[in-house]
């Protein structure tokens, strides 16, 4: 039985699309190929996750278009086929049902295209400045000297068989056991071109430019440097890059906004301290004086002082305060310096 989508995922249909993200996030660190993982499962994955963590295709996938038939044959089709079926439906002739006009009707004629994906791990500092990378991109193509396309199959790696049902005729498609299902086959002589091997490696360098203040988990695409077709039935996919972020220790994330957390001692939190604070361009210094006594329930704003896009557009680095109260019992004479202060 196929699996559903959110079975693949892991995740109750229910799930809301956070859920539905961390799921997916998850189980890519695990099942990358790149880190050893199952390139088909991983796939399955990728296209589970590209439907229902879009709400537009979710809906859609779990809403699908009724069946044009209304259910069944039985009681024959809503508003029939004029001039009847191709070859004739049996209806007291006993003559047989061929489906194969049903195939070249209704069957998916999209060639297989697998798309190839890369995570590319970079830094809040690469945000900040943008970065640009060179990909050596590598790639099995059949050799075109020694490989010629399967005559049984005419290179699709399929062929059809025709079963017959009695008085109806189903046809079915199987790999084809010439070629196994590769479309090709080697003429049977060495070929120095490939080493006898049956196919070459292609290299491509890629040129991948990430722009100031990209997002976690946005994707660069590069049409036809994916995967390379090995049949008459394949076109070349994409290749994918998936940008990952590290945000690392010092700051955290909002949109371009970063949040910076200072401890500070009571006593710091109100006669204030001098601040040291970590920049990308350069470090700079503030004084907590400026903001008055430390709230520690309030975000204390610098301007632009965030991340910037590529736009030119600059957030804001926020500073949020964590004091740490004393155990310390005041003197009659401190509650009442303070209550002169205040």
């Amino acid at each position: 039985m196929t699996k559903s989508y959110y079975e693949i995922l892991g995740v109750p249909k229910n799930a809301t699309q956070d859920e539905i993200k961390q799921a997916y996030k998850k189980l890519a660190k695990t099942h990358h190929p790149d880190k050893g993982g199952n390139t088909e499962y991983f796939q399955e994955m990728q296209t589970a996750y590209e439907t229902v963590g879009d709400q537009k295709k979710r809906e859609e996938y779990d809403n699908p278009t009724p069946n044009i038939f209304g259910g069944g044959f039985p009681g024959g089709f809503p508003g029939g086929f004029p001039g009847g079926f191709p070859g004739g439906f049996p209806g007291g002739g006993g003559a047989a049902f061929n489906f194969s006009d049903f195939d070249m009707l209704f069957k998916n004629n999209r060639k297989k295209k697998v798309d190839q994906y890369y995570q590319m791990k970079i830094t809040l500092y690469d945000v900040y400045f943008g970065l640009k990378k060179n990909l050596n991109i590598k790639h099995e193509v059949k050799c075109a000297k020694c490989n010629t396309k399967c005559n049984i199959c005419n290179g699709v790696g399929k062929v059809k068989q025709r079963i017959d049902m009695g008085m109806m005729q189903i046809i079915q498609e199987q790999p084809c056991q010439n070629c196994n299902a590769y479309g090709i086959v080697k003429d049977g002589k060495y070929c120095k071109d490939c080493d006898n091997k049956g196919f070459t490696v292609n290299q491509n360098k890629v040129e991948i430019v990430i722009p100031r203040g990209v997002e976690n988990e946005t994707r660069i695409t590069f049409p036809g440097l994916g995967e390379q077709p090995k049949t008459e039935n394949e076109v070349s996919g994409d290749l994918i890059v998936v940008i990952q972020i590290d945000e690392g220790v010092l700051f955290k994330r909002s949109g371009l906004d970063l949040i910076y957390d200072v401890n500070l001692s009571f006593k710091e939190s109100v006669i204030g301290k001098s601040l040291v604070i970590p920049h990308f361009e350069k470090e700079f210094t503030i004084e907590t004086r400026s903001f008055g006594i430390i709230n520690p329930n309030k975000k204390y704003k610098i301007n632009t002082k965030g991340l910037i896009n590529d736009r030119g557009v600059k957030g804001n680095l926020y500073l949020k305060f964590d004091i740490k109260y004393e155990d310390t019992v005041l003197s009659d004479e401190q509650i009442e310096s303070l209550n002169n202060i205040f």
